[in-house]
């Protein structure tokens, strides 16, 4: 299986908004959010991703579109220099270590202070990224919950991979 990653331009901002109405539609079955009218999980604000102090990326695999990661390396939370602010893998490729491989590049590629955030309501979210950084740090991390405005229940996993 080849995985790439690949740094996403203006260019591919359609493609991304399309993955992200998926993605979207996957986290509903997590968050309190009523079903849209048009039934059309838009991403609101997904093009400010484009902007300074954030990576787009998109995830391909045997070169067919895999999913995306919006990475934040300088609008962090808690005093983080890293943020994996969206991470989304399709479904026809969970499960076969898609998701594994692209969060460990992105934590050797990028050494520092990172925080990753998921609703708390979405266990194999949870799972998943505690599993990896647990496995990638020897359990050297942080974890816990806050409340957010917007989100509701956040739960948080922090570590330091300087």
């Amino acid at each position: 299986m080849n995985i790439d990653i690949i740094t996403a331009s203006r260019e591919d901002l359609p493609i991304v908004h399309q993955l992200a109405r998926l993605y979207r539609y996957d986290l509903s079955e997590f968050a309190d959010w009523s079903v849209p009218v048009d039934a059309d999980y838009i991403y609101p604000g997904l093009e400010d991703y484009w902007g300074k102090g954030y990576l787009p990326l998109i995830i391909k695999v045997n070169g067919e579109l895999a999913g995306f990661v919006i990475l934040s390396d300088e609008k962090c939370d808690l005093d983080s220099r890293y943020e994996c602010v969206e991470f989304f893998v399709m479904r026809k490729f969970r499960g076969q270590g898609v998701g594994k491989h692209v969060a460990l590049h992105l934590f050797n590629q990028y050494r520092g202070q990172w925080v990753i955030k998921q609703l708390a309501s979405n266990k194999p979210a949870n799972a998943f990224w505690n599993k990896i950084v647990a496995d990638y740090t020897n359990d050297a991390y942080e974890s816990g919950t806050r409340m957010d405005q917007e989100f509701g229940e956040i739960y948080l996993i922090r570590f330091d991979n300087s």
